[in-house]
């Protein structure tokens, strides 16, 4: 009879000879980002950072900082509770204020992540809203799918970004029913977004309601940050829009934002937002920071975006992305777990670290590198990158997934 312990050694066995186990890099001093101090299994030195998800490099910025460490003279270190019960402080007003804003919503919502955002918002939603059945794109995050399982209501899954099936497949529901239609502003894996507003007037030929979720493009995209959705002239149609203080926003947590009445219902039912220890300040003064920074330096985001541009069409050149990027994430396909691990650790080896996308994550032989630009990455940098990524990619032909890494 198999014990637990030898059946949870299988199973992690199975993940390592899938290549799909995961081991963490600890970095050890980021005070320089991108250039950081690194240890991942053999390896301890320096490394340049290419997989970070502080898109504007806010988090080092000494205005983000420095809004942090003055809030701890005045306040704990933690909320102490939830925010019913002791756990509320004027931050999480303001923020929630600033969000509203930055969206042109009447309210916001914070969570403690963009995934509860998601998972809680859209059970809640499932499971109290009459007759409720979401339409989901299928490559939409673990998020939304564990939220619309959770919400053990209908579901009905689109093609990716394929507003076409997306009507086809509306169309054939029952007019009385409660209709959601959730996707991504980017979808982070892919660096694509879909067509909004063909979306926002499908919803309205259906009385269906949309949810957004804007996580990759919160703080990047737009004249006030808000997303792809305010980049395409839509924001004031989508009815909820989700996002995350926890990439380019450098601090953590998570939103929603939406009229007054929803935001007030989801507050009052949402299991994920009650009965959870809220945001502390510390974490608040610094999102509330990198967000009138976002509000207030649309022409500094704007640059950051032509970096990206330069840097792709360098990638492009030198054969190590298949097209020119259309949003700030710059996407490698490997097609094989054992060689985006082993690139990965060669790599590393060389003063370059970047993550390999394996499955769950992306498809079984989808494998790729996500490689993220930010604005204190310099020229340098970027040459750095090209040259080690290129070497390899002359050893190993990452394009075909049948290639042997050579000796």
């Amino acid at each position: 009879m198999m014990t637990l312990d030898n059946y949870l050694a299988e199973k992690l066995d199975i993940l390592k000879a899938d290549g799909r186990y995961r081991d963490f890099a600890v970095i050890e001093c980021d005070a320089d980002f991108p250039d950081v101090t690194l240890r991942r299994g053999q390896f301890y030195g320096r490394a340049t950072v290419w997989c970070a998800n502080n898109y504007l490099g806010l988090a080092q910025s000494t205005m983000v900082k420095g809004a942090a460490m003055n809030v701890l003279n005045d306040y704990s270190s933690g909320a102490g509770g939830t925010r019913n019960i002791a756990g509320t402080r004027d931050w999480h007003d303001r923020v929630e204020q600033q969000l509203a804003q930055m969206n042109n919503k009447p309210a916001a919502l914070l969570f403690t992540s963009g995934y509860v955002a998601n998972w809680a918002t859209l059970a809640t939603l499932g499971r109290h809203l009459p007759q409720c059945i979401f339409l989901s794109d299928e490559k939409n995050h673990n998020s939304i799918i564990e939220g619309i399982r959770a919400a053990g209501c209908g579901k009905v899954i689109f093609k990716h970004n394929d507003m076409d099936d997306l009507r086809d497949k509306i169309k054939h529901l029952p007019a009385n029913a409660t209709k959601i239609i959730v996707t991504e502003g980017l979808f982070s894996m892919d660096g694509d977004s879909p067509a909004l507003a063909d979306m926002v007037q499908i919803a309205k030929d259906y009385g269906a309601l949309t949810y957004v979720d804007e996580v990759h493009a919160v703080g990047i995209y737009g004249a006030r940050g808000s997303g792809i959705a305010e980049q395409q002239g839509v924001a004031d149609e989508i009815d909820i829009v989700q996002g995350t203080l926890g990439k380019a926003l450098a601090s953590m947590g998570g939103y929603v934002a939406a009229s007054r009445l929803m935001i007030d219902f989801i507050r009052s039912h949402a299991n994920g937002f009650i009965f959870t220890t809220s945001l502390p300040p510390v974490l608040l003064a610094a999102a509330s920071a990198a967000i009138n920074w976002v509000m207030n330096n649309a022409d500094a985001r704007h640059d950051y975006l032509k970096q990206v541009k330069k840097f792709q069409e360098r990638l492009w050149h030198a054969g190590l992305i298949p097209h020119r990027g259309q949003t700030h994430l710059s996407l490698v396909p490997i097609n094989n777990p054992h060689h985006c691990n082993q690139v990965a650790h060669m790599l590393l080896e060389r003063g370059v670290y970047v993550q390999p996308i394996n499955y769950p994550t992306v498809p079984k032989g989808a494998e790729r590198f996500r490689i993220t630009l930010t604005p204190r990455h310099t020229r340098d940098h970027e040459t750095h990158l090209i040259d080690e990524l290129s070497a390899l990619t002359r050893r190993c032909p990452v394009f075909n997934h049948t290639a042997q890494i050579k000796a």
